[in-house]
């Protein structure tokens, strides 16, 4: 029989609002105005909506703004 679980499966972290309020640096109120509009990605499961440290790292590089070396 074969098993479903493989110990090298990484496991995926997720954070609720409050963990990812912290992370970003803002309030969850902020936080949950992102998701209500739609400009953060996150995962409905069930009732809960959680953020992986990937959604939570795109969002911050898609508002990073580099700017140009001047020569």
């Amino acid at each position: 029989m074969t098993s479903l679980h493989n110990s090298q499966t990484p496991t995926r972290t997720w954070l609720r609002y409050a963990e990812a309020a912290s992370y970003l640096g803002t309030s969850e109120r902020q936080l949950r105005r992102l998701v209500a509009d739609k400009k953060i990605g996150h995962t409905k499961l069930g009732l809960h909506t959680l953020f992986s440290p990937d959604q939570l790292d795109a969002y911050i590089e898609a508002r990073t703004f580099t700017p140009e070396q001047q020569s």
